[in-house]
């Protein structure tokens, strides 16, 4: 029986020196306030959330560093791409750093915005923009 507990209980620190033992359902709970912290653009309707765990390489059996949470929108018909962007550049300035903006084809089909804010990481995504869909991806950082 101590034999037994002693095996979990080294199971246990590996798997959670290796990064398996992430909080899932934390770490996308604070995903989720941080999106709630976000402007939302005038019209648009959440459609979506999914997560998806980020790993330290792309081996299934690598450790996991987190969790990156998507949120799909539907936005208002015949809403322009560039409205969209222009509107988080604006709403955003004050807290987040615009670290990237891609809107040149072949790389994006829309403008995408990418941000952060201390550990913290934001895209504005509107390759979509053609289907009325915004997508915005939060980490919220290291836990």
């Amino acid at each position: 029986m101590v034999a037994v507990a002693a095996v979990t209980l080294a199971v246990a620190i590996v798997a959670t020196g290796l990064g398996y033992g992430v909080d899932r359902d934390g770490y996308v709970a604070r995903n989720m306030a941080l999106f709630e912290e976000l402007p939302m653009f005038p019209g648009a309707r959440l459609t979506s959330v999914s997560s998806q765990a980020g790993r330290a390489s792309e081996s299934p059996w690598s450790p996991v560093l987190g969790y990156g949470t998507l949120f799909l929108l539907e936005l208002p018909r015949d809403t322009a791409p560039e409205t969209v962007a222009a509107f988080y550049e604006r709403e955003l300035v004050r807290e987040w750093e615009l670290t990237e903006r891609i809107t040149e084809p072949p790389f994006a089909a829309g403008p995408i915005l990418n941000y952060r804010r201390g550990e913290a990481t934001l895209s504005v995504n509107l390759e979509s923009w053609r289907a009325g869909v915004l997508e915005i991806a939060v980490d919220h950082g290291r836990s």
